[in-house]
């Protein structure tokens, strides 16, 4: 009989997951690895309601934004590289439950 609770995920173990992104030239493209978490003692909790089976569920939303490097000498400023960058900042998490 579920009594309800609480939850608590854990980013290490688990399995983990990858996806692409390419952007359009000359920028290339970029890779997120990422953990999916496991129940734990450690990371975030969630509130589990009274009665019958739930699910937990989590989002989070990456950005990973192209820019541009120039090069000033003598006041002249020129193209130096065109790039990604490597380390996606983590904009926001959700955690949720539902009744299955």
């Amino acid at each position: 009989m579920n009594t309800g609770g609480t939850v608590s995920l854990s980013w290490t173990g688990g399995g983990s997951y990858s996806i692409g992104v390419s952007f359009a030239a000359p920028f290339g493209s970029f890779s997120i690895s990422a953990a999916i978490g496991k129940a734990g003692v450690t990371g975030v909790s969630a509130n589990i309601p009274r009665g019958g089976r739930w699910k937990v569920y989590t989002r989070s939303v990456y950005s990973c934004k192209p820019y541009v490097v120039y090069r000033v000498v003598n006041g002249k400023r020129t193209l130096w590289s065109r790039n990604l960058n490597t380390l996606p900042e983590w904009n926001k998490f959700d955690i949720s439950v539902r009744k299955v």
